[in-house]
């Protein structure tokens, strides 16, 4: 049963994507047979031949045939893709289908100047790129969205051969693992030298039989969270991962790339050199903020949203999950949301807020829902009652929230 309502559920979702498409070019809908024909070739794997569709969903051979025609043609007008059978009809759809799936999940609103940048100086001369900024800025999907069109969806327009998202800092890898991995990245019949770990990543990074993306995410657990300069801490891990990137800023014949992605800018990678780029993300502007807030909040007038976009600092990932919150729990004008504090774990958010606070402990991340939400008029009372039995000073807390860049401000 559960199999049935799973797939019933994903034929729907692809329908209705055509039926957004045809709606944008203003077209006509799909009705009867024509809708009939596509939801049973997304049903059926095999082959379905019109004799037996006429007796699956009604109607005359014939007469299915010509609509089966009639559909491909609106397909094919959808899709951009050749469509010269109806056995052609479901993989071409579904290809379609999972593209769009991905431009949804990568939506980069606000950021398309910033991926122009960044694209722009990687296909030029830049190889070795920090893209930083605070949590739930939107690093992650504008890094995913620049690996989306520097791999290509086809191979023949890939600018990379090859493509490694390395996210194993944060669960206490060292750059001997990394040096392992990017190895196993290339082809077995690579020969390097008995070199340390970053000088051989280097020497990798400049072979020129093939070009690797090497996408680092997720690093925040080396930085020193006592320092506001964003340095490494003094560990061995931490130094391994700082050596490397030192040479690499001393290195101007890499042919792969390095994406270092963070919520500081390491005190490493601020020489100036022609083929380093540092790419900050700051918050939205009204305008985009808006937007953000209308996919869930279309009922609310512009001058609502532009308050409340400024009342969470028009960062992505809380204008989401704030959106996310006034949508779920129909709250009925904008100041309510402005009264209550942000309480993540409640509500389905996008796993960029989620990962943004698995480093804090619970009293760290109940004071700062209340400084990326604060409920205004009664901020001071309950923080006051949440912490007043608490052995930590909310200074000091504040203060180490802001050394590990998880507020740009004095709140």
């Amino acid at each position: 049963m559960q199999a049935g309502e799973n797939l019933q559920a994903e034929v729907q979702s692809v329908i209705d994507d055509v039926i957004k498409a045809l709606e944008s070019m203003q077209r006509k809908p799909l009705r009867g047979q024509k809708l009939k024909i596509l939801e049973l070739c997304l049903r059926s794997e095999k082959s379905v031949a019109y004799p037996e569709m006429a007796r699956k969903i009604g109607g005359k051979p014939g007469s299915l045939k010509q609509a089966g025609a009639a559909l491909r043609q609106i397909l094919q007008v959808v899709t951009g893709k050749v469509i010269r059978d109806k056995n052609d009809i479901r993989p071409i759809i579904l290809t379609w289908h999972q593209e769009k799936e991905e431009e949804r999940n990568t939506r980069i609103i606000g950021r398309h100047a910033a991926l122009d940048t960044l694209s722009d100086a990687i296909t030029g001369h830049c190889r070795l790129i920090c893209v930083y900024g605070s949590p739930s800025i939107g690093k992650t999907q504008l890094v995913t969205a620049l690996r989306q069109r520097l791999m290509g969806i086809n191979k023949d327009d890939s600018f990379f051969e090859l493509e490694l998202l390395w996210e194993k800092i944060d669960q206490g890898a060292t750059i001997d693992d990394l040096y392992r991995d990017v190895r196993a990245a290339f082809s077995n019949d690579v020969v390097i030298d008995q070199l340390d770990a970053a000088a051989g990543l280097k020497q990798i990074l400049c072979l020129q039989n093939q070009r690797l993306l090497l996408v680092i995410d997720k690093t925040d657990s080396i930085y020193n969270p006592n320092k506001s300069d964003a340095s490494f801490k003094q560990d061995d891990i931490s130094q391994g991962f700082e050596r490397w990137l030192q040479l690499l800023t001393q290195t101007y014949d890499l042919y792969s790339c390095v994406i270092w992605v963070a919520r500081r800018r390491p005190s490493c990678l601020l020489v100036s050199s022609s083929h380093v780029h540092r790419q900050q993300l700051k918050p939205l502007q009204k305008d985009e903020s808006i937007k953000l807030l209308q996919e869930n909040l279309s009922k609310f007038p512009d001058q609502d949203l532009s308050e409340l976009a400024e009342f969470c600092g028009r960062n992505p990932g809380v204008l989401r999950l704030t959106s996310l919150k006034m949508g779920e729990e129909r709250y009925s004008s904008v100041s309510q949301i402005m009264d209550m504090p942000l309480r993540p774990e409640k509500y389905r958010v996008d796993r960029l807020c989620i990962k943004a606070l698995e480093t804090l402990a619970a009293m760290e991340q109940h004071l700062l829902g209340w400084l990326l939400l604060p409920p205004s008029d009664s901020i001071e009372r309950d923080i006051t009652a949440a912490f007043h039995d608490k052995p930590h000073s909310l200074r000091d807390m504040l203060s180490d929230l802001q050394n590990r860049g998880f507020v740009d401000h004095n709140s």
